[in-house]
Protein backbone atom coordinates (compact mmCIF):
# COMPACT_ATOMS: atom_id res chain seq x y z
CA UNK A 1 0.00 0.00 0.00
CA UNK A 2 1.68 3.20 -1.36
CA UNK A 3 0.61 6.36 0.49
CA UNK A 4 1.71 9.97 -0.13
CA UNK A 5 0.80 11.87 2.95
CA UNK A 6 3.06 14.51 4.90
CA UNK A 7 3.41 12.88 8.44
CA UNK A 8 4.03 15.53 11.07
CA UNK A 9 7.07 14.87 13.52
CA UNK A 10 4.69 14.74 16.73
CA UNK A 11 2.54 11.87 14.72
CA UNK A 12 2.47 7.92 15.77
CA UNK A 13 1.98 5.98 12.22
CA UNK A 14 0.64 2.22 12.78
CA UNK A 15 1.12 -0.19 9.88
CA UNK A 16 -1.55 -3.09 11.13
CA UNK A 17 -1.90 -6.08 9.07
CA UNK A 18 -4.69 -8.18 9.47
CA UNK A 19 -5.46 -11.64 7.99
CA UNK A 20 -9.71 -13.45 8.69
CA UNK A 21 -9.27 -16.84 7.44
CA UNK A 22 -13.23 -16.79 8.49
CA UNK A 23 -14.72 -15.07 5.67
CA UNK A 24 -14.61 -15.79 1.91
CA UNK A 25 -16.17 -13.16 0.29
CA UNK A 26 -15.47 -9.42 -0.17
CA UNK A 27 -18.62 -8.27 1.48
CA UNK A 28 -18.18 -10.48 4.55
CA UNK A 29 -14.29 -8.95 4.92
CA UNK A 30 -15.58 -5.07 4.79
CA UNK A 31 -18.47 -6.33 6.75
CA UNK A 32 -16.05 -7.58 9.54
CA UNK A 33 -13.81 -4.87 9.38
CA UNK A 34 -15.91 -2.12 9.20
CA UNK A 35 -16.09 -1.19 13.13
CA UNK A 36 -12.70 -1.10 13.46
CA UNK A 37 -12.09 0.78 10.92
CA UNK A 38 -14.50 3.41 11.70
CA UNK A 39 -13.20 3.33 14.91
CA UNK A 40 -9.16 3.51 14.27
CA UNK A 41 -10.21 6.32 11.11
CA UNK A 42 -7.34 5.10 8.83
CA UNK A 43 -5.48 7.51 6.66
CA UNK A 44 -4.98 4.24 4.10
CA UNK A 45 -7.06 0.86 3.94
CA UNK A 46 -6.31 -1.99 1.64
CA UNK A 47 -8.73 -5.28 1.56
CA UNK A 48 -7.43 -8.26 -0.67
CA UNK A 49 -8.20 -11.40 -0.66
CA UNK A 50 -5.52 -14.34 0.32
CA UNK A 51 -3.34 -15.99 -2.54
CA UNK A 52 -5.23 -18.94 -2.53
CA UNK A 53 -1.37 -21.16 -3.27
CA UNK A 54 0.26 -18.45 -0.09
CA UNK A 55 0.35 -19.38 3.37
CA UNK A 56 -2.51 -17.28 4.15
CA UNK A 57 -6.64 -18.15 3.55
CA UNK A 58 -9.76 -15.78 3.40
CA UNK A 59 -8.73 -12.15 3.05
CA UNK A 60 -5.72 -9.77 4.19
CA UNK A 61 -6.34 -6.19 5.30
CA UNK A 62 -3.72 -3.65 5.80
CA UNK A 63 -4.52 -0.36 7.70
CA UNK A 64 -2.32 3.09 8.11
CA UNK A 65 -3.60 4.70 10.97
CA UNK A 66 -2.01 7.78 12.08
CA UNK A 67 -2.25 9.51 15.34
CA UNK A 68 -0.83 12.64 17.17
CA UNK A 69 1.20 11.73 20.09
CA UNK A 70 -0.62 14.14 22.93
CA UNK A 71 1.86 16.45 24.80
CA UNK A 72 6.13 16.23 23.69
CA UNK A 73 6.73 14.67 20.76
CA UNK A 74 9.39 12.61 21.80
CA UNK A 75 8.43 11.38 24.81
CA UNK A 76 8.85 7.74 25.30
CA UNK A 77 6.20 7.29 27.63
CA UNK A 78 3.40 9.02 25.83
CA UNK A 79 4.12 6.82 22.85
CA UNK A 80 4.27 3.61 24.66
CA UNK A 81 0.62 4.85 25.93
CA UNK A 82 -0.46 5.62 22.45
CA UNK A 83 0.89 2.45 21.15
CA UNK A 84 -0.99 0.59 24.11
CA UNK A 85 -4.45 2.48 23.28
CA UNK A 86 -4.09 0.93 19.69
CA UNK A 87 -3.44 -2.33 20.80
CA UNK A 88 -6.31 -2.39 23.02
CA UNK A 89 -8.24 -1.21 20.31
CA UNK A 90 -7.24 -4.21 18.28
CA UNK A 91 -8.54 -6.59 20.92
CA UNK A 92 -5.56 -8.84 20.57
CA UNK A 93 -3.53 -9.47 24.02
CA UNK A 94 -1.22 -12.23 22.56
CA UNK A 95 0.42 -9.50 20.36
CA UNK A 96 3.86 -9.00 21.54
CA UNK A 97 4.94 -5.84 21.55
CA UNK A 98 8.85 -5.04 20.80
CA UNK A 99 10.51 -1.33 20.82
CA UNK A 100 13.67 -1.36 18.23
CA UNK A 101 16.74 0.76 19.65
CA UNK A 102 17.87 3.34 17.64
CA UNK A 103 17.59 7.22 17.34
CA UNK A 104 13.80 7.38 16.75
CA UNK A 105 10.94 5.87 18.45
CA UNK A 106 9.84 2.53 16.91
CA UNK A 107 7.93 -0.50 17.70
CA UNK A 108 6.27 -3.67 16.36
CA UNK A 109 3.92 -5.94 18.23
CA UNK A 110 3.19 -9.20 15.84
CA UNK A 111 2.11 -12.77 16.72
CA UNK A 112 3.76 -15.35 18.69
CA UNK A 113 5.52 -17.73 16.33
CA UNK A 114 2.71 -20.72 15.67
CA UNK A 115 -0.02 -22.07 13.24
CA UNK A 116 -2.68 -19.03 14.45
CA UNK A 117 -3.34 -16.93 11.59
CA UNK A 118 -3.96 -14.19 13.94
CA UNK A 119 -5.36 -12.46 16.50
CA UNK A 120 -8.38 -10.92 18.11
CA UNK A 121 -11.87 -10.60 16.42
CA UNK A 122 -9.77 -8.88 13.22
CA UNK A 123 -7.32 -11.26 12.85
CA UNK A 124 -4.45 -8.98 13.56
CA UNK A 125 -1.16 -10.30 12.92
CA UNK A 126 1.78 -7.71 13.23
CA UNK A 127 1.81 -3.94 14.17
CA UNK A 128 4.60 -1.69 12.93
CA UNK A 129 4.78 2.14 14.55
CA UNK A 130 7.31 5.09 14.65
CA UNK A 131 7.06 8.58 15.41
CA UNK A 132 7.15 11.03 12.64
CA UNK A 133 7.14 8.91 9.90
CA UNK A 134 5.21 5.42 7.90
CA UNK A 135 7.57 2.17 9.43
CA UNK A 136 7.42 0.52 5.95
CA UNK A 137 8.47 3.52 3.87
CA UNK A 138 11.22 5.70 5.94
CA UNK A 139 12.55 7.49 3.52
CA UNK A 140 9.38 8.68 2.44
CA UNK A 141 7.77 9.06 -1.09
CA UNK A 142 6.58 6.39 -3.24
CA UNK A 143 8.19 2.69 -2.80
CA UNK A 144 8.97 0.57 -5.73
CA UNK A 145 10.13 -3.21 -5.19
CA UNK A 146 12.26 -4.75 -8.83
CA UNK A 147 10.90 -8.10 -7.28
CA UNK A 148 7.43 -7.49 -6.69
CA UNK A 149 7.78 -7.99 -2.74
CA UNK A 150 6.03 -6.76 0.06
CA UNK A 151 7.56 -6.03 2.86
Amino acid sequence: MDFIRLIADDEVVFRISMNREDVHAADEALQAWLPLVSRLRPIGVEFTEADPSGLRHGFMGALMVARRLPGKASAPEEFEQLLREVLAELEAPELRLRFNEGEGLEARAEAPPGPQPGYGPHGVFVLFAALGYDPLNPEGGVMDYDDDEDL
